[in-house]
């Protein structure tokens, strides 16, 4: 993985998803991508749960399944941003 050219860690960060609700999601995705590493931290941030979610993995594959990986949680109503939100 390391001494991997093209080597890439994406991610972005569900609002008040629960990682039981994105379980097929993340099934699936795994499937479509098996050459990537699919991870998911979640965590508390006061009344927020986050949960990070992204692969690592070969560059240009990570872009595609991220992008899926957007238009899955959009299409399912999960809100979700690039960044984690900003601590209070």
């Amino acid at each position: 993985a390391l001494g991997q050219h093209d080597y890439r860690e994406a991610a972005l960060w569900t609002i008040d998803a629960s990682e039981n609700d994105l379980l097929p999601l993340m099934e699936r995705l795994v499937a479509d991508y098996p050459t990537l590493k699919l991870f998911s931290l979640p965590t508390r941030q006061g009344q927020l749960r986050l949960i990070e979610l992204g692969f690592k993995g070969e560059g240009a594959r990570v872009e595609v399944a991220m992008q899926a990986l957007s238009q899955a949680l959009s299409q399912q109503g999960v809100r979700f941003q690039a960044q984690r939100p900003p601590r209070d």
